[in-house]
Formats: structure tokens, C-alpha cells, sequence
């Protein structure tokens, strides 16, 4: 588990996203900002995570000449946009996979509101496995719109991949000591330790999943699966007739 960081303690992001400069939209050039709106010196800032909020954050940071490292425990960028279609660990919720998305989930805003202001969402031009040109697209399309951006700024050079921050501790008054694993050859893990200026958790908040205590649910004759594991209906098939002679009971006792 990643320690607290106290919210104070990295407010200097926000700072810098407030006071960022207008990009050319037309060409998503990089805009340089004005002499008066450059940082005092450079930060070397810790990014936990690549999705959709470390890749944004690490951008910005580099445009104004920060330099962002980006900690990414999977092999690539995305966050909880990368499916998953492994449900084998549904026995553990908590065991570690890189997301909880389902087969056929879809966004519920429209990809009008969830693109950077100079990357618009647009709907791809060549329609592909992955594809999806509706105003609510499917995981994967969100999933290709955040490679898209990432190679559009040429973000993959900041990230270290297959690399989980396991602890982050105050150093002094002024720094941060970040202590991660990151996978090496084969199978063996490395752990080190770095200084940085500062720390941005991007890790996510559905990152470990909440599991409810129901009572009764002990009496529950069925599977039990809680959704962080779930991917598609087919294993569930024909099983509303063989639970409804259990259900009925059940719910009549309780009333």
C-alpha cells in the first residue's frame, strides 16, 4: 500500500495547471510559457501510475520544465482502461489485476466531454477491432484515445513500466523518498529508492475494490462474485430458474 500524501504537501501542481498557457488546438503544438510564468528552478516530481491523470499531469509538468517520472506497475499506459479479460482470480477481489472492466462496458459521458482540450476524442477514421464511433464508446476506444495522446507528446520516455511504488515517506522539508519494485528479467524484482521534489498519486480510486458485508450472504446457496471480477454473463447462463426456488423462500422468511 502507497502511504499517505498529504494534499498541502503537492499543491504546487495545481498551481501549475492553473497558471498553463493556451495550446494550439489546431496542431497540438507545445506552447512555451512566458518569462514571468517559469518555475523558479526545475522539480523532479514522482507520478504514480499511467492513466488518464498521470499522462495529462506528466505533460503539463514537462511543458513547464519539470521533470516528471512516471511509475506504472503494468507494461503499458492506460490505467483502468485496459481490459482484462482474466476473471480466474474471482476467488480473491482484492488479488492484483490491472482493472475491473467488463466485456462490453461503455462510457456514460459522451467522448465529447472526456477529451483534453487540445486532443479531442474524436471517433477513429478507419474502423478496426478496437474502434467504436458512438458518442459513448467502449472501453477499448477510450483505451486507444489515451495511446494516442501518449505518443502524440511522446510520454512513453517518462514512464517506467512494470515498476510499482511500494512506499513513499517525507525526506525533508522539501523532498520525497519513493520506494519501488520493478520487475528485471524473467521473474526477479528489484527493489531501490529515489529522492524527488515531489510526489503525484495517480493511482486511482477504484484501484482496490470495497467489499460489502451483507447479512445472510453467507446463506447464499449460489456463486458469490463480486464485480471487480466479473467480465462477461456467459458463465451465469440459465441460472435465474435453478436460484428462484431459493430465492422465494428466502425472501418470504425475511418479510
Amino acid at each position: 500500500m502507497i502511504s499517505t500524501v498529504t494534499k498541502n504537501k503537492i499543491h504546487f501542481v495545481y498551481e501549475i495547471l492553473e497558471r498553463k498557457t493556451k495550446t494550439n488546438a489546431r496542431d497540438g503544438g507545445e506552447t512555451s510559457l512566458p518569462i514571468d510564468l517559469m518555475p523558479s528552478r526545475s522539480l523532479r516530481v514522482a507520478v504514480i501510475g499511467a492513466g488518464a491523470a498521470a499522462l495529462v499531469v506528466a505533460r503539463e509538468l514537462r511543458r513547464e520544465g519539470h521533470a516528471p517520472v512516471v511509475f506504472e506497475r503494468t507494461d503499458g499506459v492506460g490505467g483502468i482502461w485496459v481490459y482484462d479479460a482474466d476473471a480466474s482470480a474471482s476467488a480473491d477481489p482484492l488479488g492484483s489485476r490491472p482493472s475491473n472492466l467488463y466485456a462490453s462496458l461503455r462510457t456514460n459521458l459522451p467522448r465529447e466531454c472526456m477529451g483534453f482540450l487540445d486532443f479531442p476524442f474524436a471517433a477513429a477514421a478507419a474502423a478496426g477491432p478496437d474502434d467504436d464511433p458512438r458518442r459513448f464508446p467502449g472501453h477499448a476506444e477510450v483505451l486507444r484515445y489515451l495511446r494516442d495522446f501518449a505518443r502524440r507528446f511522446d510520454l512513453h520516455g517518462l514512464v517506467r513500466f512494470e515498476t510499482e511504488v511500494v512506499r513513499v515517506t517525507r525526506e525533508a522539508a522539501a523532498s520525497w523518498r519513493v520506494r519501488y519494485s520493478s520487475k528485471l528479467a524473467g521473474s526477479e524484482q528489484c527493489e531501490a529508492e529515489e529522492v524527488f521534489d515531489a510526489v503525484v498519486v495517480c493511482n486511482g480510486h477504484y484501484s482496490q475494490p470495497h467489499l460489502a458485508d451483507i447479512p445472510g450472504m453467507d446463506a447464499w446457496p449460489g456463486e458469490q462474485l463480486h464485480s471487480n471480477s466479473y467480465r462477461v454473463p456467459d458463465p451465469f447462463h440459465g441460472q435465474v430458474s435453478t436460484m428462484s426456488a431459493w430465492i422465494r423462500p428466502a425472501a418470504q422468511a425475511f418479510l
